[in-house]
């Protein structure tokens, strides 16, 4: 696994054994900078903030761990990553996931960036497949069997909940955060105004396993299980001038009255 470290004048490569290694890009020295007892997750990768030279990696044995690439040293240790995890843009959060098993639902937690303040998502009734942050930091989503659930970092709020017929593969905020892409099993993938919920919904001969967006967040390219790749356009009606107020407003009741002054467990 490798990944760019802010700034790209240094990388960060990870092996079998688990170890960490950092990469100087104009003289090819390297390093390590620490070690995890088991092998990274495949499907996670190593994630670098885009503000300092850390970077986060979730290992087999369940934990999500940050180091510091230029001092070598290990600054965060925390359980509970199983499936996915993602970093805010702006360092100051970092969530992960833990998939569900034995009939149980998924757990979603949000840490703050030195691994402490641990939350809860509430709410989560399924097992877990993605989360990610929105571009601004202010936002994740958390990809269920069924279901891809927004909520606001700052109180763990659920503000918006969009439920599907068939199992999600992923979700991604695109075109400025005010629009998700979803992917599903039955070779299907929607994008979604989050504000006024208005969908549209793109058929394919299998499911699709990534997305990617373009930097404008225009377009999208959709690789499927059967070696295709669809490039779309990504928008959908919508009012974008509206998103921030509607976000301000937004609470738990937003999407479900049942659910005011619902506190996680």
């Amino acid at each position: 696994m490798v990944a760019f470290l802010a700034g790209e004048r240094a990388l960060v490569t990870s092996s079998k054994s688990g170890e960490i290694r950092r990469w100087d890009r104009a003289t090819g020295a390297s390093s390590v900078i620490g070690r995890a007892p088991q092998p990274f997750l495949r499907q996670t990768g190593l994630l670098p903030f885009f503000e300092s030279q850390r970077v986060a990696g979730c290992s087999e044995d369940g934990h999500l761990r940050v180091w510091d690439a230029d001092a070598g040293r290990l600054l965060t240790d925390v359980a509970g990553c199983h499936e996915s995890f993602d970093v805010a843009r702006d360092g100051s959060a970092i969530v992960m996931a833990r998939s569900g098993s034995g009939g149980q639902p998924g757990t979603a937690l949000l840490i703050d960036a030195t691994g402490g303040n641990p939350r809860p998502l509430p709410a989560l009734r399924e097992s877990i497949f993605e989360v990610e942050f929105a571009a601004a930091s202010d936002r994740v989503v958390v990809a269920t069997d069924r279901s891809a659930i927004i909520y606001r970092v700052a109180d763990g709020a659920r503000l918006k909940q969009f439920d599907y017929a068939t199992y999600s593969t992923l979700a991604r905020f695109t075109n400025q955060d005010r629009q998700l892409v979803t992917g599903h099993t039955d070779g299907s993938t929607t994008i979604e105004d989050i504000m006024s919920g208005e969908r549209r919904t793109i058929r394919h001969r299998d499911w699709s396993i990534d997305v990617a967006i373009s930097p404008n967040g225009q377009l999208l390219a959709i690789p499927t299980r059967t070696g295709e790749l669809h490039v779309v356009r990504s928008t959908v009606p919508g009012d974008p001038a509206a998103l921030p107020a509607w976000l301000a407003a937004a609470t738990d009741a937003t999407i479900d009255p049942a659910l005011a002054g619902l506190t996680a467990p």
